[in-house]
């Protein structure tokens, strides 16, 4: 008999919607961990612990970036912007992931992997393309683009650099998530769109609204909407120091969650 639970892993953290909730199972019998990723039908899957991560087979309905965004003038600044982040985190980083847009159906979300679609130069985001029309919707959807492709940016190099299990407070991912969201406001800073730090306070609203009206406004995951301006804030601020690396300031993220005891803020109800 099989053991199921649902967890929040950080093999692929999701973005400002909902975290990737990885189907964990015990092989029964012996079952090798191939044979119970064929029998889930995973796109892709991991294992630890003895047990199976499997990232779903919805993953592969990707959708052309023609066909999620029709509108060339839309479209085209939303490419900007996209490669306005990309540009400036491979710059800090030398890493470029994928962005690409997937069906989403009845749960909008975004996510970073390093397992899905794999790149060139490392990982992938995934924005839904129900999450996608959510945020062109919106009167600043450059900037909310910006601030989920910055936020997933983070996730992809914090597995890449194996910086996750560092920051997990016990069980749950609040640090890393924080932690992703003082580096978007890094990235913003050091973009190239002239973004202010009166546009992470939009920002933050904007993940506010996400949060309340599709039902992800866990603040024991991604904190509360409190703590995420502030993190924001911070590495926005951080980003003003020219002479900074992307991994010093990932350093100083770190630090800051720590000294502001977030861990243990965050626990509600």
């Amino acid at each position: 008999m099989r053991s199921k639970e649902f967890s929040r892993r950080t093999l692929l953290v999701g973005g400002i919607c909902c975290a990737w909730h990885a189907s964990l199972l015990d092989a029964a019998d012996g079952a090798s961990a191939e044979s119970t990723a064929r029998q889930l039908g995973c796109l892709s899957y991991a294992t630890a612990d003895g047990k199976v991560s499997c990232a779903p087979a919805w993953l592969a309905e990707i959708v052309s970036l023609g066909r999620a965004i029709p509108n060339s003038a839309i479209r085209s600044n939303f490419e900007l912007g996209v490669s306005d982040i990309l540009d400036t985190g491979e710059r800090l980083t030398g890493i470029r992931p994928n962005v690409q847009i997937y069906k989403d159906g009845m749960s909008p979300n975004a996510m970073a992997s390093l397992e899905v679609s794999g790149p060139v130069r490392g990982g992938s985001i995934l924005i839904g393309w129900g999450k996608l029309g959510e945020l062109l919707s919106k009167k600043n959807s450059t900037l909310l683009c910006s601030g989920i492709i910055a936020h997933e940016f983070a996730h992809v190099v914090q597995m890449a650099s194996g910086i996750c299990s560092d920051l997990l407070c016990g069980e749950r991912v609040l640090n890393i998530e924080l932690h992703a969201d003082y580096m978007a406001g890094f990235l913003l800073q050091r973009s190239r769109s002239g973004f202010q730090l009166v546009d992470v306070k939009v920002l933050a609203e904007g993940w506010r609204e996400a949060g309340s009206k599709g039902g992800f406004s866990d603040c024991n995951f991604h904190g509360t909407s409190e703590q995420r301006l502030l993190c924001l804030e911070e590495g926005f601020k951080a980003g003003s120091a020219l002479e900074v690396g992307y991994d010093a300031v990932a350093e100083q993220a770190a630090s800051f969650l720590a000294d502001q005891n977030m861990c243990d803020l965050g626990r509600c109800e």
